[in-house]
């Protein structure tokens, strides 16, 4: 069972620490819920922290699809997904090395058709200010923990709601 007494919210933060794969998988299910149009979602972490498998769980729960492959995009660079009103764009930065790069992307025209899930985006600080709803995810002492974070006040809003959620549903 999940511990909700560890969410808490320091205004725009969120922490979540997870007891195990089941229940991170969940949060990411139940975050995917505020997902809307235009919206980007930057995951950090260390390699191997999860941030593909929060993607996956995301992905899958918004395309209805729980068995749809969803790779980690680290030589394709990014993956489509199509949903009935829009898209959702899976990209990785780890193998970009400047602003020209990123540009050829176009990730700003991608927000008009879709969600964009980012990874590796460290190195890049201005995706940040766009309002992007930041996920950092960490291991600390064998739990995984989650860092959600966004200027944007539409996210503050959202992130409250989904905290009742998650209240409300164990």
């Amino acid at each position: 069972m999940l511990d909700i007494s560890l969410i808490k919210i320091k205004n725009p933060f969120l922490y979540k620490k997870t007891l195990n794969e089941k229940h991170f998988i969940y949060i990411a299910q139940q975050l995917a819920l505020y997902f809307k149009l235009g919206d980007t979602i930057i995951l950090s972490g260390d390699f191997g922290v999860g941030k593909t498998t929060f993607i996956r769980a995301a992905i899958r729960l918004m395309t209805k699809n729980s068995s749809l492959e969803v790779l980690s995009p680290s030589f394709n660079l990014i993956y489509n997904y199509k949903m009935l009103k829009h898209n959702i764009h899976h990209i990785d930065l780890y193998r970009l090395n400047n602003d020209l790069d990123i540009q050829e992307l176009m990730i700003e025209e991608l927000l008009d058709n879709g969600i964009v899930f980012i990874e590796w985006a460290e190195r890049f600080n201005y995706l940040y200010s766009k309002g992007a709803l930041c996920i950092l995810i960490r291991e600390i002492k064998n739990s995984t923990v989650i860092y959600l974070q966004s200027s944007n006040k539409c996210w503050k809003y959202r992130l409250k709601n989904f905290i009742s959620l998650l209240k409300n549903s164990l």
